[in-house]
C-alpha cells in the first residue's frame, strides 16, 4: 500500500495527505527500471578501529581515495592499518541481495554507458563512496528510495563502509529530476476537537531531492483548498545539483475540513521546480 506524501496524526488514527497532481502539459516519463546492484564485491576485514572518536586513521581511505594515482583494490592485495593487516577477498551477494560478515570496507566496480544520475540506496551501512565522493547510507534500515548520486561514463569505483552486520545496495533511475521523499516527511500531531475558529496552521517539513546535474529553481508548492507558505529566501527556493533538503512549509487549512474523529483528508497539489512537477502516491 503506498504511503501519503504528508500524513498528520489526528487522534487516534487519522491522516492528511498532500498529493501532487499532474501539471498541465507536463511530459510523462516511462516507469523507472527496477533497482539493480552489483553482485560481485571485494571485501576487506577491519584493519582500523572505528569507535566514537572525532579523528581516527583510515588506511583504505588514505590509499584508495586520497591517492588519485592508486589503482582500485584487487583480490589478495593486503592493507595494513592500526589494528593489523588483512587482504581483499572476492565475495558475492546472497540470494536476498545482502553481503554480511566482518566487513571494514567493500569494493565494487559499477559500469555506466554515459554520465547520469541515479538514486543510490544503501541499507545496513553508513557510507557509500562513488569516485571518492561520500554519500549517506541508511545504516538502520529505515527505508526510502535513497539519495541522488552521479555516475561517470565508464567504470565507477564504489566503496562501502560502516557496515552493521550486512548491507544491501541498489541503484535506480529516478522518474524525473525532482524527487519528493514522502518516506521522510516531518509532521506535527493533531488532536481531534482542538484548535480555534481561524485557519489551522501546520508547520511541516518535506524532503526534496535534485536528481540531476543542473540547478532547479523556483521551487514552490501548489495546492487546492489550503494556503501554502514557503520561506521567501531565494536560497531556499532552489536546489543545487544532487542537493537533498528538508523544505520548511507552512500549511493553513480550514478547521471545518478536519473530521471530528479518525479520518482522512486529501489536499490535491504538486511540488514544482524549474517548470517540473514531482509526483507522489495518493493516500490509501
Amino acid at each position: 500500500m503506498p504511503r501519503p506524501l504528508l500524513a498528520l496524526l489526528l487522534a487516534p488514527l487519522p491522516s492528511l495527505a498532500l498529493v501532487p497532481a499532474a501539471a498541465p502539459g507536463a511530459p510523462q516519463s516511462d516507469a523507472a527500471p527496477a533497482a539493480v546492484a552489483p553482485r560481485e564485491w571485494l571485501v576487506l576485514p577491519p584493519v582500523d578501529e572505528r569507535g566514537r572518536r572525532p579523528f581516527r586513521p583510515d588506511a583504505v581511505l588514505a590509499r584508495y581515495v586520497l591517492d588519485p594515482a592508486s589503482p582500485p583494490p584487487r583480490a589478495g592485495e593486503t592493507v595494513e592499518g592500526e589494528s593489523g593487516e588483512a587482504a581483499w577477498e572476492a565475495r558475492a551477494m546472497d540470494g536476498e541481495g545482502r553481503l554480511g560478515g566482518r566487513i571494514g570496507y567493500a569494493y565494487a566496480a559499477v559500469p555506466s554507458a554515459a554520465e547520469r544520475v541515479v538514486l543510490a540506496r544503501l541499507a545496513g551501512a553508513s557510507t557509500l563512496l562513488v569516485g571518492g565522493v561520500p554519500y549517506a547510507g541508511d545504516v538502520y534500515g529505515y527505508g526510502g528510495e535513497g539519495v541522488p548520486i552521479r555516475l561517470a561514463a565508464g567504470t565507477n569505483h564504489v566503496l562501502v563502509t560502516g557496515v552493521r552486520e550486512a548491507f544491501s545496495p541498489s541503484f535506480s533511475v529516478p522518474e524525473g529530476p525532482l524527487v519528493v521523499g514522502e518516506w521522510d516527511a516531518t509532521i506535527p500531531d493533531l488532536v481531534a476537537g482542538e484548535g480555534g475558529p481561524g485557519p489551522l496552521v501546520l508547520d511541516i517539513g518535506l524532503l526534496v531531492q535534485n536528481a540531476s546535474l543542473a540547478r532547479l529553481a523556483d521551487l514552490r508548492i501548489e495546492a487546492e483548498g489550503a494556503a501554502i507558505e514557503l520561506d521567501p529566501a531565494p536560497a531556499l527556493r532552489r536546489l543545487a545539483p544532487l542537493q537533498v533538503r528538508k523544505l520548511p512549509v507552512r500549511l493553513r487549512l480550514d478547521p471545518a475540513r478536519i473530521p471530528p474523529g479518525p479520518g482522512e483528508i486529501e489536499v490535491p497539489g504538486g511540488i514544482r521546480a524549474g517548470g517540473r512537477t514531482a509526483r507522489a502516491p495518493a493516500s490509501c
